[in-house]
């Protein structure tokens, strides 16, 4: 497409349709697509410029929290919220990016040297153009692109994974690297082109493709597999380490999701990012100890999850090696402990109770489900913070099925399973709430419902 045939609503509207987004989802994102045009059109971009566009979801996460580095289980799902991106040929070796919330360009080098770049926002294109240069050097790679977005920001819906996501899709598609023999040979379908986008974030190599300096969160794939593989109307049930496909459930009629933000923002940096890796570094470390608790035939590169359903006395020998190990251990025993029950917990009873039918039986159970979570949560992980148990609790006394924080934690939003008619008396109810702190207060007035979407469109 060229980039004039952006502003060309309805046919927009009309191709986003045909690809799973429900009516309002799709004139809402044709919107975002001329506003990103706009922006292109405004920096000099020729209006008959060959483009790629993608919208990418953000991520909603039912159950699950952080189970997937561990190669557990988790419920997820695409909103039809996310990041809308219109790329097209920029200048050999730069890539120059403008966001229509900021209104600011970041221009820059591809060739960014071995040092992270400090670059805001333009962190998370500049990471995924120096990756694609380091595994395709035989490419020439230059972008120019903008992009506009209706996902809330530090919110805990993944906003920065929808955008490298949207800028590796883009660009991909451009440069023609989708093509490449290799790169076909390694990405056969969504779940592996999630794998790999995921690497290109945490900075691990994948296949035969090197790793490179990431964004640094030592975070999974759950995010992108959310983003790539999910399917309107439905919660998946997905495995990771490698990504499997379990189930999908389709939503109860007459039944939504909304998103309350907790008014903290869930940003991975400074001393955020350090809590949220620790919560990785644990599991690193009880993987360490089951690979060497599996003695002379040690599968791999074997993962928790792995470990603990090869056999049922697993669990238990793993947690008597944390007990004995002592000072020679990283982090302190209890808190190995309490993450190993964490784990097992959230993905080995939790997440497969999730009923297959909605029955008289389902809203109660669902509604147990999250509460165990969200207590999990709180007591074990230790990623909650007063305003999101303050707001799982509200949004229940308002009326709710079942509602439960998600993301990484410390900060963020939280879902709530509702009926839809029940929509209008549990926003009043929220909003003569007397809530801990202004920011929340503010927060309350932007609840919302969210349709469950499909996968990343890339147009």
């Amino acid at each position: 497409m060229q980039l004039h045939d952006w502003l060309d609503s309805d046919r927009i509207v009309e191709l986003l349709e045909s690809q799973g987004l429900s009516p309002a989802g799709a004139r809402s994102k044709a919107s975002l697509f001329a506003r990103a045009a706009d922006q292109l059109l405004g920096d000099g971009a020729p209006s008959s410029q060959d483009t790629v566009g993608c919208f990418c979801p953000g991520r909603l996460e039912v159950l699950g929290k952080h189970t997937d580095y561990a190669g557990g289980r988790s419920l997820i799902a695409a909103p039809e919220l996310g990041v809308a991106m219109i790329l097209c040929q920029g200048k050999p070796g730069r890539i120059r990016a403008i966001s229509a919330q900021d209104l600011e360009a970041c221009d820059f080098p591809i060739d960014g040297g071995d040092s992270a770049p400090t670059l805001g926002w333009g962190l998370y294109p500049a990471t995924v153009l120096r990756r694609l240069a380091r595994n395709f050097p035989e490419v020439e790679l230059g972008a120019h692109l903008a992009c506009a977005s209706d996902l809330p920001l530090a919110a805990g819906m993944s906003s920065s994974s929808a955008l490298m996501t949207a800028t590796f899709l883009c660009l991909t598609k451009l440069a023609g690297i989708d093509q490449n023999p290799l790169f076909r040979e390694v990405i056969a379908n969504r779940p592996d082109l999630a794998m790999f986008i995921s690497c290109v974030e945490n900075g691990q190599s994948f296949g035969p493709f090197d790793g490179h300096l990431g964004v640094g969160t030592f975070g999974g794939s759950e995010d992108h597999t959310a983003m790539l593989c999910g399917k309107a109307g439905f919660l998946s049930q997905y495995s990771y380490a490698p990504i499997s496909l379990e189930r999908h459930l389709a939503l109860p009629s007459g039944h939504t999701f909304l998103v309350a933000q907790s008014g903290v923002t869930a940003e991975k940096s400074a001393g955020a990012r350090e809590a949220y890796n620790r919560l990785s570094l644990m599991v690193r470390e009880l993987t360490d100890l089951a690979q060497g608790l599996l003695g002379d035939n040690p599968r791999p590169s074997v993962s928790l999850a792995a470990y603990l359903g090869a056999d049922a006395e697993h669990g238990e020998r793993l947690a008597h090696a944390i007990r004995q190990g002592g000072r020679a251990l990283q982090h302190d025993p209890a808190d190995l402990l309490k993450r190993l029950q964490h784990f097992r917990l959230e993905s080995e009873q939790l997440i497969p109770q999730w009923p297959d039918r909605w029955d008289a039986h389902a809203p109660r159970l669902v509604g147990d489900l999250a509460l165990r979570s969200t207590r999990a949560a709180q007591d074990l992980l230790g990623n909650q913070v007063r305003e999101t148990m303050w707001l799982t609790e509200a949004l229940l006394e308002a009326g709710a099925i079942a509602a439960s924080p998600f993301g990484a934690g410390f900060g963020g939003s939280v879902w709530a399973l509702i009926g839809e008619d029940r929509f209008p008396d549990l926003i009043e109810t929220l909003r003569g709430c007397n809530a801990p702190t202004p920011p929340l207060q503010a927060a309350l007035k932007e609840v919302q419902t969210v349709a469950l979407g499909p996968g990343a469109i890339v147009l």
